[in-house]
């Protein structure tokens, strides 16, 4: 997956692929709890869920 410009899955992405995180503190946390909700497919990001299938984001 190719993301020309910052948006609020990069860093997620960043982290699952490449377990990256921000040089932030509080951000590098926020990272790590919303990435627990996504996967990697591939070059795809899903968002799991409990009762639905995954969802591409």
């Amino acid at each position: 997956m190719v993301i020309q410009e910052e948006d609020w899955r990069r860093p997620i992405i960043r982290y699952l692929q490449e377990d990256e995180l921000p040089r932030d503190k509080s951000e590098a946390m926020r990272t790590k709890k919303l990435a627990a909700w996504y996967t990697m497919m591939g070059d795809k990001l899903y968002k799991r869920g409990f009762s639905a299938p995954m969802l591409l984001c």
